[in-house]
């Protein structure tokens, strides 16, 4: 990320979000990236939580709150807003990674302890996973 806030996103990830995407928090204190239509049922889903608890709410603010329309200039980079910034902690060095339905945006150290924890722990998460196994 350069000292303006612009990430060169990977080829691969640009072809696959399309040319308007949406940039959120993440869970983990990362940012995570969605396409038009994922964004869509991700809104969907949370709509589905009821709106009188408390945890519903902080959810749909901080996600929905959050987002922000991004488009890819024509370097490929696309700007990051400062609130996500933060939320991510990113410095210059970030982790892009792809995780299915979504991608998500680490700093670069925080990716690097985050996966070598979950590599160590692979087997004992993997085995309280049973839907893996089937």
């Amino acid at each position: 990320m350069d000292a303006k806030g612009r990430l060169a996103m990977p080829a691969v990830f640009r072809n696959a979000l399309g040319t308007v995407f949406y940039a959120t928090v993440g869970i983990d204190h990362c940012i995570a990236i969605y396409t038009e239509e994922e964004f869509g049922k991700l809104y969907e889903r949370l709509l589905d939580y009821p709106d009188m608890k408390r945890n519903s709410r902080i959810v749909m603010q901080q996600i929905m709150g959050s987002a922000r329309e991004c488009e890819p200039d024509a370097q490929g980079r696309i700007m990051i807003p400062a609130n996500l910034i933060r939320h991510a902690y990113l410095k210059k060095d970030c982790a892009i990674v792809g995780v299915g339905s979504h991608v998500e945006i680490w700093d670069g150290e925080t990716w690097d302890r985050t996966k070598e924890d979950a590599l160590d722990r692979l087997s004992d998460i993997a085995e309280n996973l049973p839907e893996i196994h089937q």
